[in-house]
């Protein structure tokens, strides 16, 4: 639970000191600590103890995952603009909350499950159009 927990914190705290939009909502931290939590806290309290585990490095973080939807069309070779989200740089996404000085900054529409996500307002990409790289980040 420690390490899910730590997860959740690093993610919060990296995407506030970058600057760039929350990864995961409240709603998904309550479904990470509820429902996958418990059960596996309480499986692995009945089974003896790994004995390299501490010696296994970490995951990879959630934000990676989250900077990448919105900054890259592909990572590893698995292609992520099929749904045609709109790439920004890295610097656009860091200072996401000053969108609306950009200039001729577009945000096209996208799929996201069965339905298209389209923006009236550009600079609701960053928050209503992350419904994906929420969704990678969990």
């Amino acid at each position: 639970m420690i390490s899910s927990n730590i997860g959740e914190v690093a993610s919060i705290f990296l995407t506030a000191a970058l600057g760039i939009p929350e990864g995961l909502v409240p709603v998904q931290l309550l479904w990470v600590n509820l429902v996958t939590d418990g059960p596996p806290a309480t499986a692995l309290g009945f089974n003896p103890p790994d004995k390299d585990a501490m010696k296994k490095p970490p995951r990879r973080t959630t934000v990676g995952i989250f900077i990448i939807w919105y900054t890259h069309g592909s990572f590893l070779g698995i292609d992520l603009s099929t749904d045609g989200h709109t790439l920004v740089t890295y610097n656009q996404l860091a200072n996401w909350g000053q969108c609306s000085t950009w200039q001729n900054f577009t945000a096209s529409p996208f799929i996201a499950g069965s339905r298209v996500i389209t923006f009236n307002d550009p600079c609701d990409y960053f928050q209503d159009g992350k419904v994906k790289a929420m969704t990678l980040s969990l």
